[in-house]
């Protein structure tokens, strides 16, 4: 579909909106779902476990695919949620967490030393 496009300050433009293939992604989805099951699911847990993945990937990039030819090892949902609980651990630990010795406190943890 054509649309017109009015800038502020700028001249008319006219591109090319394209809708179509959105429309067939929605209805693949949709359909999956229907017959399938699970996929609102699955999008969810891809959305959750997104920054874990980012943080990860940021620790052990260097250009050098090394897990069977990628850059990122396949995580299953239990070493998933190992890494999460590792993260949480390392943040609150961390020497420059302000409210570290608060939260120890809060869990009976004392002064707790890593």
């Amino acid at each position: 579909m054509d649309r017109e496009v009015n800038e502020p300050g700028t001249v008319r433009v006219r591109h090319r909106v394209q809708t179509q293939p959105i429309v067939e992604l929605n209805a693949s989805l949709s359909s999956f779902h229907k017959e399938k099951g699970g996929i609102e699911k699955e999008l969810t847990r891809l959305w959750y476990d997104c920054g874990i993945l980012v943080i990860k990937y940021i620790e052990l990039w260097d250009h050098t695919p090394k897990f069977d030819g990628k850059k990122m090892p396949d995580y299953t949902m239990e070493q998933l949620q190992v890494l999460r609980e590792q993260m949480v651990c390392q943040w609150i630990l961390h020497e420059d967490n302000v409210h570290r010795t608060r939260v120890l406190q809060k869990c009976g943890m004392g002064s707790f030393r890593h």
